[in-house]
């Protein structure tokens, strides 16, 4: 298992009145989580650490709306003889 902190652009909604020449934009998402699952159109990204066969508090991605992505070993955040809580 890996983290991942992933860069990305997304659409954006507001009920807010703004000038026509403010919202034209995408908005650029961050993100850093455990990499749970990766295809060809898309990734997966746990706010909890997976248990190997489910997750919770997780979110896709599309590989096509992101802008980059690092990925990290869990032993840079998390060293063996750590004890996790």
């Amino acid at each position: 298992m890996k983290i991942a902190s992933v860069v990305w652009k997304d659409a954006c909604h507001s009920v807010d009145d703004r000038e026509i020449s403010e919202v034209s934009e995408l908005r650029t998402l961050r993100e850093v989580g455990w990499l749970a699952a990766e295809t060809e159109e898309s990734i997966t990204l746990s706010i909890e650490e997976p248990d190997g066969t489910t997750i919770r508090n997780w979110m896709t991605i599309p590989r096509s709306a992101i802008v980059s992505m690092r990925t990290f070993p869990v032993s840079r955040f998390f060293p063996e003889g750590r004890k996790r809580k």
